[in-house]
């Protein structure tokens, strides 16, 4: 009726803290992606697959170039969740833009932000100090 996990009499509490913990992190919040077919929605925005373009929340439009896309669709796939600069290189569709060099994907990022950030007031892909990126899709 509703039980995720039972527990016999004899377990010890670390146990049932290991498991309390499981069921937490199961089950918590996770940021909002809507699924349609053929493209992805998040804050707002809408990343169209067929067209690897995004609208913005006013419904213009932003092309993006495959480096673009494929960082977006990176981030998209775990919305969240820190993804570190090799996660964002070896991403499937990965593009001809990233020249392998170590700063490459920071300056990809920056100019894929500047181009949200002229449509929109707030930043949804945020710089996580020593790790990498995530997306905020409030």
């Amino acid at each position: 009726m509703g039980a995720d996990d039972c527990v016999d009499v004899s377990c010890s509490a670390r146990e049932i803290s290991a498991r309390a913990a499981a069921i937490t992190r199961r089950t918590s919040v996770r940021p909002e992606v809507k699924r349609k077919l053929g493209s992805l929605e998040f804050a707002g925005w809408e990343l169209q697959a067929d067209r690897r373009q995004l609208l913005t929340p006013t419904k213009n439009i932003i092309h993006l170039t495959s480096a673009e896309y494929s960082i977006l669709r990176c981030l998209l796939s775990n919305p969240g969740f820190v993804r570190s600069r090799s996660d964002l290189r070896y991403f499937p569709n990965k593009s001809n833009d990233d020249d392998g060099r170590p700063r490459t994907m920071d300056v990809l990022v920056s100019r894929l932000r500047k181009k949200m950030m002229s449509y929109g007031d707030e930043n949804v892909i945020e710089t996580v100090r020593g790790l990498g990126y995530r997306l905020i899709t409030r």
